[in-house]
């Protein structure tokens, strides 16, 4: 199967960052990595409790996987540590730009999936983002809030043949 790569700004309601956790754990997503950015409000998580989280949802639902929950990381630092990936690296963004519908792309066996903070990346984090060789594709034709952007995302690689 396809190992997807869940890369997330963390959001303000701590439940919801929490209730995307569980569900990312339960698509069975092999890595969680919140990341700062320059709209991210909540700069402080308490990883012990969303990896607590992780693995009652991976016991919940039966899943073999637990995914690897990273401590925060800048998205500048993450940016540059993926630039040598071998990963198909995505971005979801609200720019009203030149995006591939997720449906249309041909799918590696390893890929990260970048979704921005409440309020979006900014247009610097973006053209970053692109030159790190980052592909923009979009989620649908409504614009999702963080933690669903990243279910349903995740939702789409995990399972799409």
């Amino acid at each position: 199967g396809r190992n997807v790569h869940l890369t997330v700004a963390p959001i303000k309601n701590n439940s919801r960052f929490e209730w995307l956790i569980e569900k990312a754990t339960e698509l069975g997503v092999r890595s969680i990595r919140p990341i700062l950015t320059a709209r991210t409000e909540k700069q402080r998580l308490r990883i012990d409790r969303l990896k607590q989280i992780s693995i009652a949802a991976m016991l919940q639902s039966q899943q073999v996987w637990l995914p690897k929950l990273d401590e925060p990381i800048s998205i500048s630092d993450h940016l540059m540590a993926m630039k040598s990936s071998r990963h198909q690296r995505l971005i979801a963004h609200c720019i009203d730009a030149e995006r591939t519908d997720l449906s249309q792309l041909v799918l590696s066996d390893e890929v990260e999936l970048l979704i921005g903070p409440e309020g979006d990346f900014s247009e610097f984090e973006i053209s970053q983002a692109l030159e790190a060789g980052y592909s923009p594709v979009l989620l649908g034709a409504t614009r999702l809030r963080t933690e669903t952007a990243g279910v349903v995302g995740s939702a789409w690689l995990r399972l799409q043949r």
